[in-house]
């Protein structure tokens, strides 16, 4: 057993582990202040050659996630509570890019799924990027605008369709190509209609989806 301190840093998110490695964001200092996206490799317990990377803002309740099948080696993302992505390296935690987005904050973990990085957002969007290696790009269209309220439900990817949930109560299904219009939206009953900050996840290979409500159902 062992133990990692990051002093003056706050950790309200969770961990990844993956290829012998665990990841984890913090916030270092007030709300205002950067944050750090760690690698610690779990033979030596030491941060990996260039980690951490230094985050614009803090990390709050986002787990990092990892592309594993990325042409470039495996890459690690992370959203922060104001309006960045940011990217490293697994194999050594150096940042590669950072995206921003002015007026979004993101308490939604991004979702990694068919060449595209999916976040939610406090603008009423949902937002794909792609990693294109030293930098990022933003194909078109870039922003999903049809959720109609805020998103703080990390996105479930699952046979060409990404699902997530609204603080409006509505569970979304759009197509993760075209990304224009979703195939649905709708509230799962109006009996415990509530604002929906949980994940969707859905099991295979029976195609049904679970998620619950801030007010105390799982539906």
């Amino acid at each position: 057993d062992w133990t990692k301190t990051f002093t003056g840093e706050s950790i309200t998110g969770g961990v990844t582990v993956y290829n012998g490695a665990v990841y984890v964001g913090t916030n270092v200092g007030s709300p205002l202040n950067n944050g750090r996206l760690h690698t610690i490799d779990l033979s030596s317990h030491n941060e990996r050659a260039n980690s951490p990377a230094i985050i614009q803002y803090g990390v709050d309740y986002t787990t990092p996630v990892i592309d594993a099948n990325f042409s470039l080696g495996a890459r690690c993302y992370v959203s922060d509570f104001s309006c960045y992505v940011t990217a490293a390296q697994c194999s050594d935690g150096m940042k590669k890019w950072e995206w921003e987005r002015d007026g979004s904050s993101f308490f939604s973990s991004p979702t990694v799924y068919g060449g595209y990085i999916f976040v939610g957002s406090h603008v009423n969007g949902m937002y794909r990027i792609i990693d294109a290696g030293s930098n990022y790009q933003e194909p078109n269209p870039y922003m999903y605008t049809g959720a109609g309220s805020v998103i703080n439900s990390t996105a479930t990817a699952w046979q060409g369709k990404l699902y997530f949930c609204t603080d409006s109560g509505n569970v979304c299904r759009i197509d993760t190509t075209n990304f224009t219009t979703a195939d649905w939206a709708s509230i799962p009953n109006s009996q415990f209609a509530a604002p929906i900050t949980s994940s969707p996840l859905i099991s295979t290979p029976t195609g049904l989806l679970f998620s619950s409500t801030v007010n105390g159902y799982i539906f």
